[in-house]
């Protein structure tokens, strides 16, 4: 029998919306994480295009065989907020029709001034999901994680506050942005969380939402 590749414990975050995707190699340090690469690729639907500059950025920092975490947005997933009138609902609750052929799972959020319970559902078709597996496959990664990139940023604001965090504070926090929940972190607070090689001139106020996505798809997987 041929021996087995080894893995690498390097972890490839990849953050992907219907027309772009960014990819990043995280690395951590004692405090905080390391941003060691970063681009940013079109892929517009085209699978083979995706492959290939995953792949080169594979190649180009001999990354084989290492993790790959991926976060995906709407329209690549299903996901909606939904009011119920209860905090722990059942399954059948939950199950609204457009799951009906997704893998799928959902998280409470807060619960509203009406008294009725807030959920942030998320699902993904059996294809989508098979893409995903995929597309690490024929880059020679192992896939860890995917999840939605909603799921990353609340990871990503429970990572900032660490011990502190607080529910409350995050029903706070969404209701005050109206869940665009990033705009509840200030620029400097990615600067606790992830060291980036300013050789990378990376613009801040472009790349927010994804750096903060991949800071919560690396301590999510870490989860």
């Amino acid at each position: 029998m041929w021996p087995l590749p080894k893995i690498q414990y390097e972890q490839i975050c990849i953050a992907m919306s219907h027309a772009d995707a960014n990819i990043a190699w995280i690395s951590p340090s004692s405090n905080h994480l390391i941003l060691k690469s970063y681009t940013t690729i079109g892929w517009h639907g085209s699978f083979r295009t995706l492959t290939k500059e995953l792949d080169n950025f594979v190649s180009t920092h001999k990354l084989r065989n290492a993790l790959l975490n991926s976060a995906l947005s709407a329209p690549l997933i299903h996901e909606q907020l939904l009011r119920l009138s209860t905090a722990s609902p059942s399954t059948d609750e939950v199950a609204i029709p457009a799951l009906k052929k997704m893998l799928w799972d959902y998280r409470y959020l807060h619960t509203l001034d009406d008294g009725q319970s807030l959920f942030y559902l998320c699902g993904i078709s059996r294809p989508a999901l098979f893409s995903q597996q995929l597309l690490a496959q024929k880059t020679k990664l192992h896939l860890m994680n995917i999840t939605s990139s909603y799921m990353a940023l609340i990871q990503a604001y429970r990572t900032l506050f660490g011990h502190a965090f607080r529910r409350s504070q995050l029903a706070l926090d969404l209701i005050t942005h109206n869940y665009a929940l990033e705009k509840s972190i200030a620029n400097d607070s990615i600067a606790r969380l992830l060291k980036i090689d300013p050789a990378l001139n990376l613009d801040m106020r472009d790349h927010k939402i994804s750096l903060l996505t991949m800071i919560g798809l690396f301590n999510q997987e870490r989860k």
